[in-house]
């Protein structure tokens, strides 16, 4: 069967009852068997559990999103009637702090220093890919995509892409990002204080991301051919419950791919995944201690080691022995 790009609800479910959706107006979707509405806000769909909370808890985010992004008047009427407003300023996430961070030429367009120059800019996700090869997935999947980089790099190999990401304004972001042509963004520079910075990229229309969660996915069917996990298995207090949710949305066959840090308080943190991990998958790639770059004006330069694992689900989906 040739394969056809998924529509948005062909693709998603309600995270609450995983039923699928449907389509109240162009910007608003509805379940059967639940009372949450899911809005799409900044051309970001959010379907997060317990939706009303979360629209209440993230107000602020919500909306500087729409001040910085725009959004027409019936989105806004809607979303300020219910849930009031916030005027306050709110900073980025503190892992985010320049626009387009993750995105290919990022760094090279960043005013280093020379010792950091020097060194290999090799990030995990490139020695992720670099690892997949000639593999081209139908459809990917990349948990805690941030501001769509990883999902940018996934777009160009697989049919299409989905990105779940956490923080709403991050998954706005993305998609601000995604479909643009360039990347214009602002860094501090120690010496000479803000400068700007832009560079070129490739348009992306075959991704998007949706604001989720990965503890409880807004999937219910094995769509995906490839699922990454990029720096989120190690902020879940159970990321062997994260596995079990991919194993259900992944097809069997499909390729998992794990970036994370292994630095951690708590030693057992990954011990019941990687049990999983040996159990239901065919392991094809592992290292670790890979050098990886971050650089903002709060941490400067910083240098930590990832763990990268990258496994093929076997056909089965159940343990062996």
């Amino acid at each position: 069967m040739t394969y056809h790009d998924l529509s948005f609800l062909e693709v998603v479910c309600c995270p609450d009852s995983e039923a699928k959706l449907n389509e109240m107006e162009p910007w608003l979707y509805d379940a059967k068997e639940c009372d949450a509405i899911y809005p799409r806000i900044c051309n970001t769909p959010i379907l997060q559990p317990r939706v009303d909370h979360y629209l209440r808890d993230e107000i602020m985010t919500i909306s500087r999103s729409i001040a910085e992004f725009g959004e027409n008047d019936e989105v806004k009427q809607w979303f300020f009637s219910r849930y009031g407003f916030f005027s306050h300023p709110e900073p980025l996430p503190i892992d985010s702090e320049i626009m387009g961070e993750g995105y290919p030429g990022f760094w090279e367009n960043l005013g280093l220093p020379s010792f950091i120059r020097d060194l290999e800019l090799q990030t995990p996700e490139d020695l992720v890919l670099n690892a997949l090869g000639g593999h081209h997935p139908k459809l990917g999947l990349d948990l805690g995509a941030g501001q769509g980089g990883m999902t940018q790099q996934m777009a160009e190999i697989c049919n299409q892409v989905v990105g779940l990401e956490r923080n709403f304004f991050l998954a706005a972001t993305a998609n601000r990002l995604l479909p643009a042509k360039e990347v214009v963004t602002r860094f501090f520079n120690p010496r000479k204080g803000w400068q700007n910075a832009q560079f070129e990229k490739k348009p992306v229309t075959n991704a998007y991301v949706i604001c989720g969660d990965v503890r409880q996915m807004p999937f219910c069917e094995p769509l995906f051919d490839w699922v990454h996990c990029g720096h989120v298995l190690d902020l879940v207090e159970d990321p062997a419950s994260v596995l079990q949710q991919i194993m259900r949305i992944m097809k069997p066959g499909g390729k998992l791919s794990i970036a994370t840090p292994w630095d951690f308080d708590v030693p057992g943190h990954f011990d019941q995944m990687l049990e999983m991990l040996q159990d239901y998958f065919e392991e094809i790639y592992q290292i670790d201690g890979v050098p990886y770059v971050r650089f903002n004006h709060k941490r400067r330069y910083i240098l930590h080691e990832d763990w990268i694992w990258i496994g093929k689900l076997r056909p089965k989906q159940q343990a062996t022995g």
